[in-house]
């Protein structure tokens, strides 16, 4: 009789273990919101935005590369809207994350032309980057990596959004 229980409890112990380890990769998987992704990010408190287009071809077959620093005032619906586009869809955490404890920094851009986005909430800057395979988001101190709901297409979305909007500041 006693080895029985013995049995039913360590079958207990196992399913609920196991309940609890597909619960935890399930909830740190999960699609988040745009605003989710950047620890202590409120759109409403930003105070700046710019966005840095990258694009590369090949001239006389060695790289060229071209970029342009684009602005996007507060009030502006070109900033409406590119906030709109990018709470369009969810994402979702890399687990890579888990072992680097955010962002590696090594980063293969596939995407061509790539964009970065800043968002400034007073003296903390936010960075959200299209570069194709990843797309680190977050606070200078917080950056993870993401996969969004779309993939490379709505990066590409984007990324085609910035290249046409928003005061063009700098380009070189």
């Amino acid at each position: 009789m006693k080895v029985k229980n013995i049995f039913q409890k360590k079958y207990l112990l196992n399913f609920v273990m196991w309940v609890t380890i597909v619960f935890a990769i399930a909830w740190y998987a999960r699609p988040r919101p745009f605003d989710d992704i950047m620890l202590g990010f409120d759109s409403s408190q930003i105070t700046g935005c710019e966005a840095i287009y990258h694009i590369s071809d090949l001239y006389e077959e060695k790289p060229m590369y071209h970029y342009q620093t684009r602005f996007f005032e507060l009030n502006s619906d070109d900033y409406k809207e590119l906030l709109e586009l990018l709470k369009s869809t969810t994402y979702r955490r890399h687990f890579s994350n888990l072992v680097t404890n955010g962002t590696s920094h090594g980063y293969s851009v596939t995407l061509n032309p790539y964009a970065s986005i800043y968002f400034y909430q007073g003296d903390e800057r936010y960075e959200f980057s299209m570069f194709g395979q990843d797309v680190p988001a977050g606070s200078a101190q917080d950056i993870y990596d993401y996969t969004p709901r779309g993939g490379k297409d709505f990066q590409r979305k984007v990324v085609e959004f910035i290249s046409k909007h928003g005061i063009l500041l700098e380009e070189y």
